[in-house]
This record gives C-alpha cells, structure tokens and sequence, in this order.
C-alpha cells in the first residue's frame, strides 16, 4: 500500500475539494440533504465530504461530477496538476 506524505496530494483535496463542492451545490440551488437523496447517500455522508473528513473514491467522484454537470477534471486537476511538477 502506498504511503502518503503529510501535507502530499492528500491533504491538498481535503483541503481544496470541499469548498469546490459547497460552491456547486449552491450554483445548483439545491440543500445538502437534497443532493444527498438525490445522489443517493445519505445526508452524513454528503456531509463528510464537504467537510473534507473524508475523501470521496473514483465513483463517488464520477457521481458527483455528473451530478453537477461538472466533470472530474474540474473537480481535481488543479491539485493533480499542481502534484505532476
């Protein structure tokens, strides 16, 4: 398993992917809870997400860019591609 170094591209998406989220949650007009049922989570886990508690896998990632009509690129590349230099 790989390890990660404190303060690597972890901590920059824990950091940087939350307030990208709340700020297309607020474009869409829509609640947490509403975007949680509609993407079908529960509320907590929409919830961990915003925070950066958590970061969400390939998946989750590929359903919330979808959700937002955003792609993943949007959501991570500019922390990918601060990583890639």
């Amino acid at each position: 398993m790989a390890k990660y170094k404190p303060g690597g591209i972890r901590a920059q998406i824990r950091a940087e992917l939350p307030p990208r989220l709340i700020r297309l949650r607020g474009l869409k007009g829509v609640s947490q809870g509403t975007a949680a049922a509609e993407l079908g989570w529960s509320q907590p886990k929409l919830c961990r997400f915003e925070k950066g508690s958590t970061i969400p896998d390939i998946g989750d990632l590929y359903r919330i860019a979808a959700y937002y009509g955003t792609t993943m690129d949007d959501l991570l590349g500019p922390v990918i591609r601060q990583h890639k230099k």
